[in-house]
């Protein structure tokens, strides 16, 4: 599976200390997910599964370890800004889809707020690897109350500072939230007071 159809991810699945290999298909080349758990210095195919990208929508972005196991990043390669963490963890010699983190922003209103939406899950994927309903993101009249908020703030005060000078949508400065997001990147200090 080394060849332009496929990326090889080397991560520890387990949790036994040992770089595993995680193989799925290129984005725009399909679905596939194939984990190998290395044992005695060899790699085991344990399950074959999809990789959550879908035809004309979601493409892998990436694979990356976490604590508990791993998690599939696929995002929207168009405009807007929508992405799905998929965690999975390894649990007695299964593997779970524990829950998925949806994240999601309209450039057509406030482009610096973001819905974070983390929907449990709870699918035993080593038992039916490709039949199993995914529970999604919460319709936007639920995402108030179901999904926190995140705002960017920027990478300095001054970016924030000249993106609201420039801009003159009134929704991109409202709100204490957004504020308050603020005041935690930016602590106020003597340095930053203008």
């Amino acid at each position: 599976m080394d060849n332009d159809k496929y990326v090889n991810y080397y991560i520890d699945i387990n949790k036994d200390n040992i770089p595993d290999k995680v193989v799925s298909s290129a984005p725009g080349m399909g679905d596939e997910l194939s984990l190998y758990i290395k044992k005695d210095n060899k790699f085991n195919l344990v399950l074959k599964t999809i990789n959550f990208s879908q035809d004309g929508g979601n493409k892998v972005s990436d694979i990356k370890e976490t604590k508990e196991g791993f998690v599939i990043v696929t995002t929207f390669p168009d405009r807007g800004y929508y992405e799905e963490n998929y965690q999975i963890i390894y649990d007695n010699n299964s593997f779970i889809l524990k829950n998925v983190v949806y994240k999601t922003s309209s450039w057509q209103e406030d482009y610096t707020k973001t819905y974070v939406c983390n929907v449990i899950q709870n699918i035993n994927i080593s038992k039916n690897p490709y039949k199993f309903k995914i529970k999604g993101m919460p319709g936007e009249e639920n995402r108030n109350q179901e999904c926190s908020v995140e705002y960017y703030s920027g990478k300095t005060l001054q970016e924030f500072i000249d993106r609201f000078k420039e801009r003159n949508s009134p929704q991109i400065v409202q709100g204490i939230e957004r504020y308050k997001q603020l005041l935690q990147t930016f602590p106020i200090t003597q340095q930053n007071i203008l």
